[in-house]
């Protein structure tokens, strides 16, 4: 395939799923893009010959459909495939959240970067990524081309003990979370004409007291007040039969803290293929 053509590209004979009620499912269809912007979809014969200056993309035997949306994902994890796959214990705190702390911002980036590319290879054009150290990297992302929520995935548990057996919170390791959350925010969210954009994550309420402002019942503090309007705040739920058993037991010991919740809200724009 040639795109050297500036104009644009006319993708033909192609299996169009439109996702429109009104289009339907095209058999022999085409799709007209123009300066990176899809600008016509119907049948092969219409689009050749309203764009007969486009250069044609023969799809015969191939299908067309919006991208996918991978709606929770660590990028930087990438750097564990093939190690913790197979692993017994919390491969959580145990693998995941240790190698994000060891990691140096270059390899993070490029790992990220990395993971991008593999989802456009797979056909996804949006991803959702709640993870720590975030504005380290998300450049590397942004500039890949894809539609991008980010968030810092606060926590003031401290995490690397975990996996020795201790869970206790200082406020101090969660307040370098949520100055990262305003970092990320202010400089990346609304980017690139709305393609980016930014939300307030907590971690999930195993790992989160109460005092966090990134959680929905919390009272915000001074630093969140940097924060735009709109900005979405989401939670993880707690994943595993320990973390809910931690949350339970935190919230026993802490007077006036909320029981611990039985769902989260959604970390992105929609529900759609996940990839490990």
């Amino acid at each position: 395939m040639s795109t050297g053509n500036p104009i644009g590209v006319l993708v033909t004979g192609a299996t169009v799923v439109t996702l429109d009620d009104a289009l339907g499912t095209l058999e022999d269809g085409a799709v007209a893009v123009r300066g990176g912007r899809i600008a016509a979809v119907g049948p092969s014969a219409d689009l050749a010959r309203d764009h007969p200056d486009l250069e044609v993309l023969d799809a015969r035997g191939k299908a067309v459909l919006p991208g996918f949306i991978n709606s929770h994902t660590h990028t930087v994890l990438l750097v564990l495939r093939g190690t913790v796959e197979d692993m017994a214990g919390d491969a959580i705190f145990g693998y995941m959240t240790p190698i994000s702390f060891a990691m140096t911002p270059e390899e993070r980036a490029a790992i990220a970067r990395l993971g991008c590319l593999e989802g456009i290879l797979c056909g996804t054009t949006t991803m959702v990524e709640p993870f720590r150290h975030v504005a380290g990297y998300a450049r590397g992302m942004v500039d890949t081309g894809l539609r991008l929520y980010l968030s810092e995935n606060a926590a003031d548990a401290l995490t690397l003990k975990i996996r020795h057996g201790v869970y206790e919170h200082d406020r101090a390791f969660g307040q370098e979370f949520l100055d990262r959350t305003v970092a990320l925010i202010e400089r990346f969210h609304g980017a690139e004409d709305g393609r980016v954009h930014c939300q307030i994550s907590a971690r999930a309420p195993d790992v989160c007291s109460p005092c966090m402002p990134c959680r929905s019942e919390a009272q915000p503090r001074q630093e969140m007040n940097r924060i735009p309007s709109g900005v979405r705040r989401v939670t993880r739920p707690a994943s595993t039969s320990s973390d809910r058993e931690r949350t339970r037991r935190r919230a026993a010991r802490v007077p006036g803290a909320p029981p611990p919740p039985h769902a989260a809200s959604r970390t992105g724009p929609g529900r759609g293929r996940r990839r490990a």
